[in-house]
Formats: C-alpha cells, structure tokens, sequence
C-alpha cells in the first residue's frame, strides 16, 4: 500500500548531516504529503470518470466509494490480497491482472483486465455460481482497494443505488464468462478478429506473449495470424 506521510518515521529516514537540518527535512516531508496527496485524489478521480461513463449514481454511491477508497501498489507476479483477507473491490488505475482458478493454478488465464476496469475477490452471487479466482498482478500495478463490507454497511439506507452496484459488477463479471466462452469456441485464426471486435484494449494494452498466454496460443502462432492479416484490423 502506499503508506499515508508519518512526519516522525519519515525524519527517522533521512540522513542526519549539516544539509539536511529540520526545516529542510520539514519541507522535503511536505513534498512527500502533497505527493500522496496527489496520487490519491488522481486515483479517486479515475475511479468518479469511470462511474460517469457506466451511469452509476454519484451520490451517495460514488461518494461512499470515493471516500473508501485506498491506493495500493503492487509488483509485477504478485497476488492481489490485502492484509487481513477482507472481501474487496478493486479499481485498476494502471497496469494490467490476470485471473487464474483457484483449483486449476496458473494452467490457464480465465482474466486478462486493464486499466480503469473493476474486479473483485470474493463471491457476489449468493448462490455462489461465480468460479472463485485468483488474482495477479501481470505488471506493475496502481490500484484503488474499496472494502465491501464497509461500502455496504454505509449503503444500507439506499438500497436502489446499492442494487445498481451489485447488478453491475454482476454483469460485468458475466460478460468476461461470455468472451471467454466465446473465445474458446473458435479457431485460432477467428480469435484476433474477435478481440479487435469485442477486446480491441487487451490487445493494445497487452504485450504479445501475454496477449497469445490468454488466447490459448503460442507468440509465433499470434505473430502468423496478424502477419497473414497484413497487420491490418478487420473492417467487418
């Protein structure tokens, strides 16, 4: 996680020598403040743009997201969990994941998400339907953690709102079951089409060797479709 500023641990770190004196380490404290600050709100931003584009209530919904919303970093390979276990909501400011099932470890990728997507790491649906998963980070990644119990707890009294959250990251969940299934049902040499139709940001935003992992394929397989295509988009 990116650690909130803490004025006494951050003087512990630097160097006690004549050029770094109290105000200069003061100032260089505040720098560090408004630098998190920073991140912070732009991640809550991201986060409100997505909210505006999928229409979900802004208020009190996107405020009580906003609110609890925490930034946390993670390296490239390591597995999406917050201490403690609690059940969250995810934001993907930057970077990409992947998700795996929990039964089947890393066999195949059953999620490849991107930048300003929402995912989560428990079982929505009460009748538990939803493959659990596994997630990883497949880069560097820049992430807002929103504790669900608590986001429920404080929207409890707007049940409609709430109901429009749960429906959507229901829905969204259910459309990445369906490309996959879609996926799996075609030839290799259908499947780019597909993405360019369906996916076209996995395959801008995915690097060719992670992009083919997720398709099913090797690189050189990839590479011959695309070459076979003249590196050129489908039209229709």
């Amino acid at each position: 996680m990116l650690k909130k500023p803490n004025l006494s641990l951050f003087l512990s770190q630097i160097p006690k020598s004549p050029k770094w004196n109290l105000p200069t380490r003061n100032f260089l404290f505040k720098l560090w403040q408004n630098r998190f600050s920073m991140v912070l709100y732009k991640r809550r931003l991201q986060l409100r743009m997505y909210m505006l584009h999928h229409k979900l209530p802004l208020d009190p919904l996107c405020r009580s997201m906003l609110e609890y919303a925490l930034p946390f970093n993670f390296k490239n390979g390591e597995t999406i969990r917050i201490p403690g276990n609690k059940e969250m909501i995810y934001f993907i400011n930057k970077g990409q994941v992947i998700a795996y099932s929990k039964s089947n470890h890393f066999q195949s990728w059953l999620r490849l998400i991107g930048p300003d997507s929402l995912f989560y790491d428990f079982q929505i649906d009460p009748e538990h339907r939803l493959q659990a998963l596994e997630w990883q980070a497949l880069s560097q990644l820049e992430i807002l953690a929103i504790p669900f119990q608590a986001l429920q707890s404080n929207m409890l009294n707007f049940p409609k709102q709430w109901g429009k959250l749960i429906n959507h990251l229901h829905q969204i969940e259910l459309d990445r079951i369906e490309h996959l299934a879609n996926l799996h049902a075609l030839k290799n040499t259908d499947k780019v089409d597909y993405m360019e139709n369906h996916l076209p940001h996995i395959l801008l935003q995915t690097k060719y060797d992670f992009a083919a992992k997720f398709l099913g394929m090797s690189r050189e397989s990839l590479t011959r479709i695309i070459s076979k295509k003249n590196h050129l988009p489908s039209i229709f």
